[in-house]
């Protein structure tokens, strides 16, 4: 039986030691900022990044993984008679979902590559990428591990608390009227992600 890969991106945030024990190839998003431009996770940290975000008065922006990323690592993993189960970040958020599928099709779809829209990010992500990476380490079949992963889904859960309304407004989540009230009355929302 080939082995199978289970693969990520950078939105997962996978602790090095899991992506060392596993062997997870994590694509990197691109992270746009003052002029410059960083692969999460590769020329920037998340610590620098809070650290800079602190300081700047711009906000920075990013962009999905690049079909050509997705290419040079598929391609890489199927030459090696690897199957491979991308699991993504949500479309909700980013298309870089939408690049694997475009880098699967330049590949004649072939069976052995899954990819599969996680619908969350962060440590949920991390959570279902670990969950199904352990069960390719103990000999599961890429089918069996597509259906791991779309069965934790169900567990697992995005709840999320921001410190002040200022990052919701300057990107576009809230308008000023519920910055200035919110920030007024010291709210604290609790916020999901969730399937729409």
């Amino acid at each position: 039986m080939k082995k199978v890969v289970i693969a990520t991106d950078s939105s997962a945030y996978l602790p090095k030691q899991y992506v060392d024990q596993y062997q997870i190839p994590v694509l990197p998003l691109t992270l746009h900022w003052e002029g410059k431009s960083y692969f999460d996770g590769v020329d920037i940290q998340a610590e620098e990044f809070y650290q800079q975000l602190a300081k700047s008065k711009n906000m920075a922006t990013t962009s999905q993984v690049t079909v050509g990323q997705f290419l040079e690592v598929f391609k890489k993993l199927l030459d090696e008679g690897k199957q491979v189960l991308y699991l993504g970040i949500s479309t909700g958020i980013s298309a870089t979902v939408n690049s694997a599928i475009q880098a699967k099709a330049e590949l004649g779809n072939p069976e052995d590559l899954i990819v599969m829209d996680s619908k969350i990010v962060s440590m949920a992500l991390s959570l279902m990428v670990l969950t199904v990476a352990r069960a390719a380490d103990q000999g599961a079949s890429l089918k069996e591990c597509y259906q791991l992963a779309q069965d934790s889904y169900s567990h697992i859960g995005v709840y999320f608390t921001v410190d002040n309304l200022e990052y919701l407004h300057r990107g576009g989540r809230i308008n000023s009227a519920k910055r200035l009230l919110g920030s007024a009355l010291n709210l604290k929302p609790i916020m999901e992600t969730s399937e729409t």
